[in-house]
């Protein structure tokens, strides 16, 4: 993206011309800041680089102009579209002497449509997201082959539910409905392919930042791909905003009214292909999420889940460095779940041991002897040991079972094998899993933390037991 712009002495106001490539399609019109300070006149996507030219470089300090961010960017084409830069960072600058400045920025949202007067302090009313690759999540629509004969054979249908309307915490409402796109064909004889998506859609009872709405589409995004095991992508986005309203005379009412607008993505648009997903290894679908309330406990809990979801979440990526740095993330997400969800008192957990041992059926001392042993009834603090065999245990259901080795010996293995990889004492080596066989054990844990996370989020227990134990068997 290459920028041209003259110098003006108000250069904290106003960028002035500039020309830029954007998806191999070059604009042309004049951009401002919006706001009067020192900050970086920034303009790009994190994808692609920008150069921005100022002319008469003798009367112009770029380095004090280009040294932070710049909240918002406004400019106007000169086709007469208007579009907003968000989040821009400088990020290289290189004077022409008696010339012109170049200034290499980044940008992580491009809203196409937004004309200034609004960009001053924006605010929006929500967005449109394609995720890509969740219709089967989804389960909302699919082509089929119609029973009936037509005058040309077998006809093609398209089939699909109803949206489903979801009211979450804090104002916000979600709306998942099926679209059907276009048919495309290189050789209509032997090749023709027809699209369709599934379109969620965040509106909030009152305006917000955009970074507010992304971050709240992308905790959705990370309730998708904790169902299905599976990294999920953002195809595309579109704005809501006030000043985009349909005529009252199109019918349309209440969110249905604004029209949304196009959104260029940085870095955070990705498109996912996922052409093995399998439905049955999915831990809960579209339609569960609505039945158990669970997308509301996902945000509601979201400050003491974020945590223990980020540690998850390498699981299902590309970017595993390695089945230790997996391993030693799973760990790290179990005792912090532990703590934020169970308990993080000693005298609280030894009043949950015995109450455990009290109520559930088949416990013994032996059972107690596992979830609290001599040392912890000594400590005044609670061992990684005791957390890790009381997820373990989970009241009794014990939703992993290591087939490597005994129940009671696997939560000290599991210690030791932790504290061999963080600490590197030779003396553990022994006592530790061995490097070959850490995916066994890594896709163990990642069941254990699944059972956990699926009844915070409301699900019962039998119900979620089947669904981690078949996911387990189909690693």
């Amino acid at each position: 993206m290459t920028t041209s712009m003259p110098m003006h002495k108000q250069a904290t106001k106003r960028i002035g011309i500039m020309s830029a490539e954007i998806s191999n399609t070059l604009a042309t019109g004049r951009f401002q800041i919006q706001k009067r300070s020192s900050r970086v006149p920034s303009i790009t996507t994190k994808k692609q680089g920008c150069s921005s030219s100022c002319c008469d470089a003798q009367t112009f300090d770029s380095h004090s102009l280009a040294s932070f961010r710049v909240p918002v960017i406004c400019g106007k084409l000169f086709s007469g579209s208007h579009v907003a830069l968000l989040g821009c960072l400088r990020t290289n600058t290189h004077t022409h002497v008696g010339s012109h400045t170049t200034e290499t920025v980044y940008v992580d949202y491009a809203l196409w449509g937004l004309e200034e007067p609004y960009c001053e302090s924006p605010l929006f009313r929500g967005c449109t997201i394609d995720y890509g690759a969740v219709l089967e999540w989804a389960g909302l629509c699919y082509y089929d082959l119609d029973t009936k004969k037509g005058q040309l054979g077998e006809i093609i249908r398209w089939s699909h539910e109803n949206e489903i309307k979801l009211d979450v915490t804090g104002g916000l409402h979600l709306r998942f409905s099926p679209e059907q796109g276009s048919m495309s064909f290189v050789d209509y004889h032997n090749d023709v392919t027809f699209h369709q998506r599934i379109e969620a859609r965040l509106f909030y009872d009152e305006p917000r930042r955009w970074q507010e709405i992304m971050r709240d589409a992308d905790w959705l995004r990370r309730l998708i791909e904790l169902s299905k095991g599976r990294e999920v992508g953002i195809r595309g986005v579109r704005y809501l905003h006030p000043s985009h309203l349909l005529p009252e005379e199109y019918g349309a009412e209440g969110q249905d009214r604004h029209e949304p607008a196009d959104v260029l993505l940085g870095t955070e648009q990705r498109d996912v292909v996922d052409e093995n997903s399998r439905r049955w290894t999915f831990l809960f679908n579209l339609s569960e999420v609505y039945e158990r309330g669970a997308l509301h406990a996902w945000f509601e809990k979201r400050d003491e889940l974020e945590p223990v979801v980020d540690l998850y979440t390498l699981a299902y990526t590309d970017r595993v460095p390695s089945a230790m740095a997996l391993f030693l993330n799973l760990m790290q997400a179990l005792e912090t779940y532990h703590v934020r969800f169970v308990c993080d008192s000693v005298k609280t957990y030894k009043k949950r041991v015995d109450c455990l041992v009290e109520n559930t059926s088949g416990a013994d001392s032996d059972v107690h002897d596992l979830l609290c042993d001599g040392g912890q009834q000594g400590s005044k603090s609670l061992y990684l040991k005791s957390r890790i065999s009381d997820l373990l245990y989970a009241g009794g259901r014990r939703p992993v079972s290591p087939k490597h080795m005994s129940f009671v010996d696997f939560p000290q293995k599991l210690v030791d094998t932790r504290n061999y990889y963080t600490h590197f004492s030779p003396d553990k080596k022994d006592k530790a899993f061995g490097k070959e066989e850490l995916p066994i054990v890594n896709a163990e844990l990642m069941a254990l933390l699944e059972y956990h996370l699926m009844l915070t989020l409301g699900f019962d227990g039998e119900t979620t037991l089947t669904n981690v134990q078949r996911r387990l068997r189909n690693r």
